[in-house]
């Protein structure tokens, strides 16, 4: 939230502009790309309960964030951000499995931001990188073994990574022309 400049809602077809699927209109976020200031820092946290459970770290959601934005000169910008996000799980307690079994997994996420920007009045550049590290918890049935041993249970961890590479670039040709380019590479595993 940190890096929204502003967010547009366009309410009719737009399939020049946003590609294909714009079939009814789009919500467009735009992010900010400059500052006013030399030095602009936020920092947010967001907690809030998942049904009626909740403890501090342990369950509902815990979601501190940090940005900072440097603006160099009046050509070059840079904003770097952080944010983690950490839900504890959720179980229904109406229905609640005394194995420990969640409804809702548990799941920490780790998103990193950083964007270098150049601009003159007719041209701007900028490259991002966008980065996501995810563990989402999934505690296995409990296993009581017939012969009186002790109980265990086999725990499953999903774990994905997400680098997003954008380089940009858009060039006013005079009043009425522009040329926009866009190179974007994800990698995931």
């Amino acid at each position: 939230f940190n890096t929204i400049e502003r967010i547009e809602f366009v309410e009719v077809p737009k399939a020049v502009n946003y590609g294909a699927d714009a079939l009814a209109g789009v919500i467009n976020i735009i992010t900010k790309k400059d500052i006013d200031q030399k030095l602009e820092v936020n920092a947010n946290i967001q907690t809030e309960t998942a049904g009626g459970q909740y403890e501090l770290f342990d369950q509902g959601i815990y979601s501190p964030s940090v940005s900072v934005g440097y603006k160099i000169n009046e050509k070059w910008f840079t904003p770097l951000t952080g944010r983690l996000y950490e839900f504890g799980g959720w179980q229904d307690e109406d229905f609640a499995d005394e194995q420990g079994e969640f409804d809702w997994h548990p799941k920490q996420q780790l998103f990193g931001g950083w964007l270098t920007r150049y601009s003159t009045q007719d041209w701007e550049i900028f490259y991002r990188l966008d980065v996501m590290d995810e563990l989402i918890e999934n505690r296995g049935d409990l296993i009581i073994p017939d012969n009186g041993d002790e109980e265990y249970r086999f725990d499953e961890d999903y774990e994905s990574k997400r680098f997003i590479h954008q380089l940009q670039s858009d060039l006013k040709l005079g009043n009425r022309i522009s040329l926009n380019n866009l190179i974007s590479y994800t990698d995931f595993e």
